[in-house]
């Protein structure tokens, strides 16, 4: 990644305005299907102590937040790469893989 990039406040502000945007959606998720599947486990399991069900909605949760989170900060690391100006140029060739067309 280039210096540039790296410190420029705007490419910074917009990234972080993405990433909010969409654990917000993750979030929402997150909490629809924690609630559905702890509905689902009571209607199934039926009478269980209520720390069960705390405990299995916090780590159901904690494990999709931290895994959309991951992938999140992956996603927009990707794509923000051709946010900075000149990304629109070809980069340069790279090493050639033998037996790769030319």
């Amino acid at each position: 990644m280039p210096l540039r990039m790296a410190t420029d406040p705007e490419i910074a502000a917009y990234a972080w305005m993405r990433f909010r945007r969409v654990m917000r959606w993750l979030m929402a998720a997150t909490v629809a299907l924690v609630v559905v599947a702890l509905r689902l486990a009571a209607s199934h399991a039926g009478y269980a102590a209520i720390r069960r069900y705390v405990v299995a909605a916090l780590l159901a949760g904690a494990v999709m937040l931290v895994g959309s989170g991951l992938m999140g900060i992956k996603y927009l690391a990707r794509n923000l790469r051709g946010k900075r100006p000149g990304a629109g140029e070809n980069p340069p060739p790279g090493p050639r893989r033998p037996g790769a067309p030319e």
